[in-house]
């Protein structure tokens, strides 16, 4: 008689056990699919296999593309960051007929070596697809950024460093 209550009393405890450890190993992504529009990358980041120069005062880098997706929420680009300098702040644009969409201006402290930096555009952008864009990035004032681009050779495209045309494309991608 014992056993049997002992039994039923180690079942019970594994079995809160595996739910409170499936909790904690979703959180509140365990139900995110069923009431909120998911958001996801709608365009493949290109494979880097090099980088800019470090973009330095009075250097702009341009990628002009063709957007693939019905809207655009935010664009993630890649960065290498080679130093931190105090007061240094690289600004991203996004343009479309040479107006701008979405400006943000970052601490390169904020920018994480080899990670995603996001360009959050404040409302969503429709009737994106088959437009072309560019994206813009350049230093604030005189200091240089000490960040680089990651960038994927391509013979097809080519992206503008300063005043020179660079086969390549950025490493970006858009989230719908």
């Amino acid at each position: 008689m014992k056993n049997k209550k002992l039994e039923k009393i180690v079942i019970i405890v594994t079995a809160c056990f595996v739910v409170v450890t499936i909790l904690l190993m979703f959180g509140g992504n365990l139900f995110d699919g069923s009431s909120a529009t998911a958001t996801y990358d709608m365009t493949l980041m290109p494979e880097a296999t090099g980088m800019t120069e470090v973009i330095s005062a009075g250097t702009v880098v341009e990628q002009s593309f063709v957007c693939n997706t019905e809207t655009i929420e935010k664009i993630g680009i890649v960065f290498d960051r080679e130093s931190v300098p105090t007061d240094a702040y690289l600004v991203i644009e996004l343009l479309r007929n040479g107006k701008t969409v979405a400006s943000d201006t970052y601490p390169v402290s904020s920018i994480k070596d080899q990670h995603r930096t996001y360009l959050v555009l404040d409302s969503r952008v429709s009737d994106s697809q088959n437009k072309k864009y560019t994206l813009r990035i350049y230093p604030v004032g005189n200091y240089d950024s000490g960040t680089r681009i990651l960038i994927s050779d391509s013979r097809d495209t080519t992206y503008s460093f300063g005043n020179k045309k660079m086969r390549g494309t950025l490493c970006f991608s858009i989230t719908e």
